[in-house]
């Protein structure tokens, strides 16, 4: 995620926090880089659904918070094993 923001955001600040909470560990992603609107990708941009599909594979989801001139936040969350 974070070669994501080096390579699309635009930002000049980035954090990547990990923490436990309840059952799960959490990975959450910031930075205040040019954000993007919700809907489908664009052609050829394919890199959060990939972020998706990998976090799906090991039981964990994501969540996403961004829009165009904002900045991103993205969570991967993970149940403990």
């Amino acid at each position: 995620m974070l070669s994501n923001v080096a390579t699309h955001s635009g930002a000049s600040r980035a954090s990547l926090a990990v923490s436990k909470r309840g059952g799960n560990y959490v990975f959450a992603v910031e930075d205040n880089g040019s954000g993007f609107p919700n809907g489908p990708p664009c052609e050829g941009h394919y890199g959060l659904r990939i972020i998706e599909e990998r976090a799906a594979r090991l039981g964990g989801r994501i969540e996403l918070e961004s829009g165009e001139g904002l900045g991103t936040k993205v969570r991967l969350i993970f149940p403990h094993p």
